[in-house]
């Protein structure tokens, strides 16, 4: 089986494909192989074991009783190179056979169960894309409104997620949008929208930048690009939390959790046990809460390539399933309180009584 990286992604749907093959075309590129895997190209070339030079390549009379003793001086010389070349043709072919290889069991590794189908029997990683390729690509119009539709939300659901989550789907909804040129990411919209949708949890932040932005604008000067605004932005919730970028368990107002408390797959602090998207019996408690898509495609790539949070999400199923439902709890009813049988002197009393008992008599 293919070591994966911990990047991995895991084709489900036609939703992943583009960012599957993405994953898939630095792995090829890396290695040198990308030209002999791109299932855009028409055809690729097949990758030919060179072959080992003999006595015939340098002397074509030579026959079987022909020995290397028979060579003359030049021809000696000229089977010397021919090995060498050999030998350094051989290790690149090795090397690039190896990669196809390895390539061809992460494809294998990381095609969603329902896909299997079409790669059964199919030898090359350029043959298996290209099967897949025919039955998974989205079509350019579907894509296009899958795109617009995610950066759209992209800028709405702030603060329905931890706010690293939701900046990586807003700058991974930008990028797409650039890549496919949708209206929205034109001109000066994606940075005007941005401090718009941070400007609910850090007022602050959007109002500085907002007299640059309004400034710059007046003059009739381009804005800072919307990819800059956002690594500011991120930076300054850092700052904000006062704790690594790898730790971040604070809410969108920058509040620091209790340490004592992970970090949940789905960003939040929180038990496994606790979490709504793991267990959804857990969301009847609340009726306004409803689960954040952008969150169960990260939680669903977190338990498919990370072998330990697997382990442990199954483990907190499994005490999960095996815990008795919660009871009300059965209270004792309490014993009548106490009436005092003594007669006590008027005297005894306090004021206040005293004054209650001459009112009363």
């Amino acid at each position: 089986m293919a070591s994966l990286a911990p990047k991995a992604l895991v084709l489900n749907s036609p939703d992943d494909w583009f960012d599957w093959l993405d994953y898939l075309k630095d792995l090829a590129t890396a290695k040198h192989v990308w030209n002999l895997v791109d299932p855009g190209l028409e055809s690729v070339p097949d990758l030919i074991e060179p072959t080992i030079p003999t006595l015939q390549d340098v002397v074509t009379e030579a026959d079987e009783t022909f020995t290397a003793a028979n060579l003359q001086e030049t021809d000696r010389a000229t089977l010397t190179t021919l090995q060498r070349t050999y030998t350094m043709q051989f290790a690149q072919w090795q090397a690039k056979d190896s990669a196809l290889q390895h390539i061809n069991e992460v494809i294998k590794a990381t095609t969603g169960m329902h896909y299997q189908a079409y790669i059964i029997g199919v030898a090359t990683p350029y043959e298996r894309l290209k099967a897949l390729a025919r039955r998974v690509t989205p079509t350019t119009a579907a894509r296009v409104d899958a795109v617009r539709i995610a950066y759209r939300s992209a800028l709405t659901n702030i603060r329905n997620t931890q706010w690293e989550v939701w900046l990586h789907a807003w700058e991974k909804a930008f990028k797409n949008g650039q890549r496919l040129e949708i209206p929205e990411v034109n001109g000066t919209f994606p940075t005007r929208d941005f401090l718009r949708a941070v400007a609910t949890v850090t007022p602050s932040f959007t109002s500085v930048r907002e007299v640059e932005v309004n400034r710059l604008l007046t003059k009739g000067e381009d804005l800072p690009d919307a990819l800059d605004i956002s690594a500011e932005w991120r930076n300054y919730m850092l700052v904000k939390g006062n704790f690594p970028a790898g730790h971040i368990g604070a809410t969108l107002l920058g509040q620091r959790p209790p340490s004592s408390v992970p970090t949940c797959v789905c960003g939040q602090r929180h038990w496994y046990s606790e979490c709504p998207y793991i267990f959804p019996d857990l969301r009847s408690g609340d009726s306004n809460w409803k689960p954040d898509p952008q969150v169960e495609n990260h939680i669903q790539h977190i338990i498919a390539t990370d072998q330990r949070v697997r382990d442990n999400i199954n483990k907190a199923k499994q005490k999960h399933a095996l815990a008795p439902p919660a009871t009300p709890a059965t209270v004792a009813p309490s014993a009548p309180p106490a009436v005092s049988t003594s007669k006590k002197p008027l005297k005894q009393l306090t004021s206040a009584t005293q004054k209650v008992v001459r009112l009363i008599g």
